[in-house]
């Protein structure tokens, strides 16, 4: 239907992937080009300036336009973005110790072995809780579990 509108953050993410496939620095007309019809150029020339305002594009003169290329890969953006989200919350122990309790076994298992990995690294020791929580552990906050 026309005259709908996408979120924000889905179009960020749309025009992030289209940089991601992209072997060079790509102008708005390229990135517009790529999205195919119905998106207007300001949009994309909007969504472009928002993302190199949060980091995670560059830019570079290309002529009378910027070319524009991401900072990081889908993984460190995602990690970035996780990182702040964590750092946005006033009690850091209680959001993690939620956050583990929400994964799945088998993505419990891969994050405690990089923290094993992590503690062990020579001259690197496992850094301490900053804060203590008063929330439960983690098993008694499982969803599904009586």
């Amino acid at each position: 239907m026309p005259g709908l509108r996408r979120p924000a953050g889905e179009l960020e993410n749309e025009v992030l992937a289209v940089l991601w496939a992209a072997d060079t620095a790509l102008v708005p007309a390229q990135v517009q080009e790529a999205l195919g019809p119905g998106l207007a150029y300001n949009t994309v020339q909007t969504i472009l300036t928002r993302l190199h305002a949060k980091g995670a594009v560059e830019r570079e003169r290309a002529g009378r336009a910027h070319a524009y290329r991401p900072v990081l890969d889908q993984n460190g953006l995602t990690a970035r973005q996780m990182r702040g989200l964590l750092d946005r919350g006033s009690d850091r122990t209680a959001v993690l110790r939620r956050f583990v309790a929400e994964l799945a076994g088998e993505d419990e298992a891969v994050l405690g072995e990089l923290l094993r990995r992590a503690g062990s690294a020579p001259g690197e020791p496992a850094r301490a809780p900053t804060s203590v929580s008063h929330d439960p552990p983690p098993e008694t906050v499982r969803p599904g579990q009586p």
